[in-house]
């Protein structure tokens, strides 16, 4: 009988694939890619329905056809070649090669509606430049100004000097990204995507439980992008970070496009810091590692993305120790071991407060 996997397994082979180790960036990705091609050549066991009369919702099996196995194949070997050309210098050709124009229809999207109750947030360490979160405004937990955009340095999906707003899905995920600063002294903001506006997000989040064939499919497409940009990195003290390319190369093929004509506003994905300790809190609640980056849609001399300012509104910053100075954060401890974390009694405390505009 074929060898099958199923997508819970192929969430713990992906994060193999792509952990730190000696090797050389183009080897760990080639190795990665090579390595899912081979896993579901044989099919994917996916719980969901394999079709419209498919009442029973048991696990189904994708086989992948020669068709989406060659075309897989091809993309893989753009993602490849594509790194070979940066690697080697010849930035330009990553911008022509084929790996995005071919292949965008294929991928996985995710649209986000304003005015539910989904809340983001977003943490600034207050010991920048400052000791005390009085000063700290609304539009300090923006992203940084245009006019100071020499601040701006080189993370996972935004490239050196451009401005792009980062927000986690959870504080919990804020302060992983955050490499695990000390609690007191971030300053923390809870946002909210306003009511007429939504997202269109390239969604490169590593999937536990799939419910469609056609959704299988798009997913397994995306995949080989999603390996390409969850590598953890090898040296957090490095300049240049080789794992941060193809992130980078996305948000180039996102921005290339004005305002008006962009048809992705940012990316979806999983942080790569979550560690095994905290997974007990994770448990099956993914927003608790999830995160969404947004690039800035007009540049300008100085202030904030016009159109970033209209979508969003955000509480006033607060700090861990502020909230606890003020009032007690913690009351009867809950029979749920999550409720009593820091994390969630912060996210409860400040989706209670006043959400306005940046400034």
């Amino acid at each position: 009988m074929d060898r099958l996997i199923d997508c819970s397994s192929l969430v713990a082979k992906i994060h193999e694939w792509t952990r730190a180790d000696e090797r050389v960036f183009e080897e760990r990705l080639s190795d990665a890619l090579k390595n899912y091609c081979e896993e579901i050549s044989t099919g994917v066991k996916y719980t969901g329905f394999a079709d419209v009369y498919d009442i029973f919702n048991e696990a189904s099996v994708y086989k992948p056809s020669k068709t989406f196995k060659k075309r897989l194949k091809k993309l893989c070997d753009y993602i490849l070649s594509t790194y070979v050309d940066y690697n080697n210098g010849t930035i330009a050709k990553c911008i022509m090669n084929k790996w995005w124009k071919n292949y965008q229809k294929d991928w996985s999207f995710a649209t986000i509606h304003g005015g539910g109750p989904q809340r983001f947030y977003r943490m600034r360490s207050k010991v920048e430049g400052t000791k005390t979160y009085k000063i700290f405004k609304r539009k300090d937990l923006f992203h940084v100004p245009f006019d100071k955009r020499e601040a701006i340095k080189s993370y996972r999906f935004s490239m050196i000097g451009m401005p792009c707003l980062y927000l986690g899905c959870s504080i919990y995920v804020c302060w992983e990204e955050m490499r695990r600063t000390v609690m007191d002294d971030l300053m923390i903001s809870a946002f909210a995507l306003n009511e007429k506006c939504s997202l269109n997000l390239l969604d490169l989040r590593i999937k536990r439980e799939i419910k469609s064939q056609q959704e299988l499919i798009n997913y397994l497409m995306t995949l080989p992008l999603i390996i390409a940009c969850s590598f953890k990195v090898k040296s957090d003290d490095g300049i240049y970070k080789p794992e941060y390319v193809f992130p980078q190369l996305v948000m180039h093929m996102i921005v290339q496009n004005s305002a008006s004509d962009r048809k992705i506003d940012g990316v979806y994905f999983d942080t790569t810091q979550q560690e095994e300790d905290f997974e007990s809190y994770i448990g099956n609640d993914l927003r608790m590692i999830e995160n969404i980056a947004i690039p800035v849609y007009k540049v300008s001399n100085k202030g904030h993305c016009a159109k970033l300012k209209t979508m969003f509104t955000l509480t006033e910053p607060t700090t861990k120790e502020y909230e606890e100075n003020k009032d007690p954060l913690y009351g009867i401890a809950s029979s749920n071991p999550v409720e009593n974390t820091i994390f969630y009694v912060l996210e409860e405390r400040i989706d209670k407060k006043e959400f306005g505009p940046i400034e």
